[in-house]
């Protein structure tokens, strides 16, 4: 999907790098797709479509590795600390999803960049593994980069470990 947004030159300056450093050898498809696409979200501008979609695109491959573990999540209890999920993000759109993806398949032209058009929480126990953030969400989300108390987010932190974007602590308490 990212290759598909950048020009012909872009794509084959980048998959030409990629190849020269080595990249394109491990037969493990998410690990692989994962580094490519960080890889190339450096060579992006931000903001742009290109970063965002790079960025979730990305997001929907650690989510959908994850999501094929057989893990226990253990609950979040209102004591506990909680911080960010490895096997998820938080990706800002800059514009309406409907309006990339009509862009993506060329039936629209791209929109203009908007700050904050549309906020999408990835990670593997949501249904579909993608969902609209809510307010509380994303300030829980940018809040967590570092463990925090659970309470102060109650009941948006035990939603969003029993979904997985993020996780408890271990041996941390709140207190």
């Amino acid at each position: 999907m990212t290759l598909a947004i950048l020009t012909e030159d872009d794509r084959e300056e980048i998959v030409a790098e990629w190849v020269a450093r080595g990249g394109g050898t491990s037969s493990f498809f998410e690990t692989e797709a994962e580094a490519f696409l960080t890889f190339v979200s450096r060579r992006l501008d931000r903001p742009s479509h290109a970063s965002s979609l790079c960025r979730f695109e990305r997001a929907v491959i650690r989510a959908r590795g994850a999501s094929t573990m057989r893990r226990l999540i253990r609950p979040a209890s209102i004591d506990s600390m909680v911080q960010r999920s490895p096997h998820a993000d938080l990706v800002e759109l800059h514009a309406p999803v409907e309006q990339l993806l009509e862009a993506l398949a060329k039936t629209r032209r791209w929109p203009a960049i908007c700050e904050g058009s549309h906020r999408l929480l990835v990670a593997p126990g949501i249904a579909g593994l993608v969902r609209d953030a809510s307010p509380v969400e994303i300030a829980l989300w940018h809040a967590a980069e570092r463990p925090v108390p659970a309470k102060d987010y109650w009941p948006a932190a035990r939603s969003l470990v029993a979904c997985g974007a993020l996780e408890t602590v271990a041996g941390v308490d709140g207190c």
